[in-house]
């Protein structure tokens, strides 16, 4: 899957571009099996290709961190899937994913090899994520809260009628 993805990858130089925004996010995803989250920061970053109007989204989920693309580099090149090059819109609304980028050489980029294979192995698995209202987790919790209050008041309510009844047999 990692292979495919990679194998059908293509690199966009871009000489002049415009930072819009950076983000990072903590998200819980799940991977499918019942009571397992995993947790992940994902950061990201979009910038617009002055020259083409296309904007690209920046995306790493290894390292907590802002992706840092400054005014002070003159080109970036991304790489980029093919197939979602030809399937996007490049607006804000349907970025270009980008998961490596670099500046200068092909060869020296800002996301290491080892780095970009887990880039794509997280953006294949969740890409299509969508968090749901309220999971198993949360109405579990909630039953627990209810049941704890619950149990409380009835056991908390039950000592005090002990106490009362042994306080008016002490005075009777």
């Amino acid at each position: 899957m990692v292979s495919e993805y990679k194998d059908n990858r293509t690199f966009v130089d871009l000489p002049n571009f415009e930072k819009l925004e950076a983000e990072e996010r903590m998200e819980t995803y799940y991977d499918g099996t019942p009571f397992v989250r995993k947790q992940a920061t994902r950061s990201f970053s979009f910038i617009r290709g002055i020259t083409t109007g296309l904007i690209y989204k920046i995306e790493s989920y290894r390292y907590p961190g802002i992706i840092s693309i400054g005014g002070n580099e003159d080109n970036v090149w991304l790489k980029i899937n093919r197939t979602e090059q030809k399937s996007k819109k490049g607006t804000m609304g349907d970025p270009i994913i980008a998961l490596q980028y670099g500046f200068g050489a092909y060869n020296n980029p800002d996301v290491s090899p080892d780095d970009y294979d887990y880039n794509i192995r997280e953006y294949l698995t969740y890409k299509d994520y969508t968090p749901p209202a309220h999971d198993l987790f949360y109405y579990l919790n909630m039953i627990w809260a209810f049941g704890t209050l619950f149990g409380l008041s009835i056991t908390t309510g039950m000592s005090i009628r002990r106490e009362r009844a042994g306080k008016q047999k002490a005075q009777a």
